[in-house]
C-alpha cells in the first residue's frame, strides 16, 4: 500500500489539514517525505491521525476515545474526522 492523502479535521492540533503525499512525491520527484516543524506544530498528530484513520484508535486515547473535538480550536459539539487515502 502507498499513502496518498490524509485529511485531519478537528484532530489534536489540526483544525482542517489535508496533506497530499502523492502530489508532494511527484512535485519533488522523490519517494521520500520528511515531516518537520517546530515543537507543538502537529508532526506527531499527523502520525496519530494515520493510526486513527487506519485502526480507529491511536496512541493518544484521551483524544480519540471520545468523539468530542480533539482540537482546541474546534467549535464545541464538532467531532473529529480523519480520512486516509491509500492505493
Amino acid at each position: 500500500m502507498k499513502l496518498c492523502k490524509i485529511r485531519l479535521k478537528n484532530f489534536i492540533s489540526h483544525l482542517d489539514t489535508e496533506i497530499d503525499f502523492e502530489g508532494l512525491t511527484t512535485q519533488y520527484n522523490t519517494n521520500f517525505i520528511l515531516i518537520s516543524g517546530a515543537t507543538g506544530s502537529g508532526k506527531s498528530a499527523i502520525l496519530d491521525g494515520l493510526i486513527a484513520g487506519l485502526y480507529g484508535v491511536g496512541r493518544q486515547k484521551a483524544h480519540i476515545g471520545n468523539r468530542e473535538p480533539a482540537c482546541a480550536y474546534a467549535p464545541r459539539g464538532k467531532g473529529w474526522e480523519v480520512v486516509v487515502e491509500l492505493i
